[in-house]
């Protein structure tokens, strides 16, 4: 039986939320906040980076915490738009119908994020769409959950208008004190402990044409700009390996501890399904390097040291060799 994935996502996922962190207690309170959820601040300047989603809801919470407002996943994600989470989000916008993007959203989230779905379902004219993130035993999800609710209904007013509001908000976790506040910022009624973050829509919301054409950067995207996009994020072990290693860099780190503490595997295991993959610890790191080395090359304004140190040689010539090896 294959072995289930690690939940990946990408970092333009934790929106301006250094941003909101820097202006309430400065950079002494980013620093803070990602340490405690172990995250480099480096993190912030490589935003295309991914990293396992337990980390990024670890970094809502703490957040959250450190910033004392339990509305701050609202906050961050009212912020946001709903083109800040990249390609897949643009398809999708580019559809003439909430359902047909709801549908683009589906079938090409994984150039985003693994683990979580997106779901429509329902029965005669409600329907409930639905974003599924995962478990997460033992960290406090709803502010990660929370900055998604204001996406969600930012994608839904591009179709139904800038007034609409749901009759009702899903989330996934239990209701605690702050319910009447985030019904009071969303002028809209919360539904506690559901299966995940959903809005209701009739069949007509769902058809309805839409009122303002799309932008016509979205409507240039089309399903092969996107599919050739995902082909270079296969679904594989490897791939998130690599991921990892790319988020080791930024902390100038990459040993194989790291990375296995990150997936909670022990370092054997790590190897076996590397090897199930058809590939050792040593060349993803390897194929990882290469490429960070041609986005560090192709600028043209670092030195040959400077880039061995990103790419973590602790000797340049041990990168100068790597390099004529990459080059042929």
């Amino acid at each position: 039986m294959a072995q289930p994935l690690p939940p990946m996502t990408s970092a333009t996922g934790m929106g301006p939320l250094p941003e909101f962190l820097a202006d309430l207690g400065g950079r002494e309170a980013i620093h803070r906040v990602f340490e405690r959820a172990d995250l480099p601040v480096a993190l912030i300047e490589m935003r295309q980076t991914r990293l396992p989603m337990s980390a990024l809801v670890r970094l809502f919470a703490e957040a959250t915490d450190v910033a004392g407002d339990p509305l701050f996943g609202l906050r961050v994600g009212f912020a946001m738009e709903p083109e800040d989470y990249g390609l897949w989000m643009r398809y999708g916008l580019g559809a003439l119908t909430l359902r047909t993007a709801i549908a683009r959203l589906s079938c090409t989230m994984a150039l985003h994020q693994s683990g979580p779905a997106i779901t429509l379902g329902g029965t005669g004219d409600i329907f409930v769409w639905r974003y599924v993130p995962p478990p997460f035993p033992g960290l406090d999800a709803a502010h990660h959950a929370d900055h998604v609710v204001p996406t969600m209904l930012k994608f839904a007013r591009r179709y139904l208008g800038a007034d609409w509001t749901p009759a009702w908000i899903e989330v996934p976790y239990v209701r605690d004190p702050y319910a009447g506040s985030r019904e009071e910022k969303t002028s809209t009624d919360w539904r506690f402990g559901g299966a995940g973050i959903g809005l209701p829509l009739t069949r007509e919301e769902l058809t309805r044409p839409r009122p303002i054409a799309p932008d016509p950067a979205s409507m240039s995207i089309t399903l092969r700009d996107v599919r050739a996009a995902m082909r270079n994020r296969p679904p594989t072990f490897a791939t998130a390996v690599g991921d990892l290693i790319s988020l080791a860099l930024l902390e100038g780190r990459t040993d194989m501890d790291t990375v296995a503490a990150r997936l909670d595997l022990p370092v054997r295991t790590l190897q076996r399904r590397l090897s199930e993959d058809g590939t050792t610890y040593r060349w993803v790191l390897d194929g990882v390097r290469r490429t960070r080395a041609a986005e560090l090359s192709a600028g043209g304004g670092l030195r040959i040291a400077r880039i061995a140190t990103v790419l973590g040689y602790a000797d340049p010539s041990n990168y100068r060799r790597a390099a004529r090896r990459w080059t042929d």
